[in-house]
């Protein structure tokens, strides 16, 4: 499924990345910078995001179970999914435009040019699964039902090696994304995860439900609390 997406660099979020408190600690120069690639974008995207949904049999005991047989083990996606009826399941990439510009950059030396497109390609491919999970939640809104929190393999407690039994679930003779024997997904700037879908009854809970308030690891890069 490709989507309509229209790639837009939150500064404030770039200043996080580059570890500046806010966007008083960007110079001049670098403005300019963000400025001239940005512009430039439009030439190096390809995004596309493809997406399979799946009616959940069970979440218990630390397995989510979808039908078909499918099985994945995490205690932290098994509880996010306890009150869900079904399951989205997606691998999303911008291309490799971006990625093939950061190597050019690189092969020149210009490492801090390098640096500022990979920052921009790690925003933007998370920009572009953002879209596609609030998209999700106005669809169901309208019907009463939530969309849980989105979860990728190797975050949390779920292992990376798990992202080989996603892929499974897609014709990867149809992605644009292709998966190593390490399960580092070729583009670099791609994802892959799930999130689940609530029935009426149980809508609040399951919009509301964060495992990071169940966490201790409070200097995780990834905590959304």
């Amino acid at each position: 499924m490709l989507m309509n997406f229209t790639p837009e660099i939150d500064r404030a979020q770039f200043a996080e990345k580059f570890g500046a408190k806010n966007l008083r600690g960007f110079s001049y120069a670098l403005n300019e910078k963000i400025d001239l690639y940005t512009a430039g974008l439009g030439k190096l995207l390809s995004p596309r995001l493809d997406y399979r949904k799946l009616t959940i049999d069970a979440a218990e005991n630390g397995t989510l179970r979808l039908k078909g047989g499918i099985e994945f083990n995490s205690r932290k996606l098994s509880k996010a999914m306890s009150r869900c009826v079904e399951a989205v399941c997606f691998i999303a990439t911008i291309g490799d435009g971006i990625e093939n510009e950061i190597n050019r950059l690189t092969d020149q030396n210009r490492l801090s040019d390098a640096f500022i497109n990979d920052t921009m390609g790690s925003l933007l491919v998370e920009g572009l699964v953002n879209q596609f999970h609030q998209e999700m939640q106005s669809r169901y809104r309208q019907e009463g039902r939530s969309t849980s929190l989105r979860f990728s393999p190797g975050y949390c407690d779920w292992s990376i090696e798990e992202q080989k039994k996603l892929f499974d679930l897609f014709d990867e003779d149809l992605l644009d994304v292709e998966l190593s024997d390490t399960c580092l997904m070729s583009p670099r700037k791609s994802i892959s995860g799930i999130f689940g879908i609530s029935s009426n009854a149980c809508s609040r809970w399951v919009s509301t439900y964060n495992p990071c308030r169940d966490c201790s690891k409070k200097n995780c890069s990834e905590r959304r609390t």
